[in-house]
């Protein structure tokens, strides 16, 4: 990801789960001010569930050729 395309982005979640296929997660939530470079905890970390074949790529991400990077379904 272009780190350019962060540059004014004030809100930020990220997923986290064991592996590609879980169907179960944590979701932690970030923010900051405009002037702010460094990302802040927004809050407890949420437990959620995934769907039932765990993780799916974004948009865009699905044709970007990395070896270790592998989903099927």
């Amino acid at each position: 990801m272009d780190p350019f395309c962060l540059r004014f982005v004030l809100q930020l979640l990220v997923v986290v789960s064991s592996d590609w296929d879980a169907v179960e997660g944590t979701l932690y939530r970030y923010q900051r001010t405009v002037d702010a470079l460094q990302w802040n905890v927004s809050g407890p970390p949420i437990a959620i569930t995934l769907g039932q074949h765990g993780m799916a790529w974004a948009r865009g991400w699905e044709q970007r050729d990395v070896p270790s990077w592998k989903k099927t379904i």
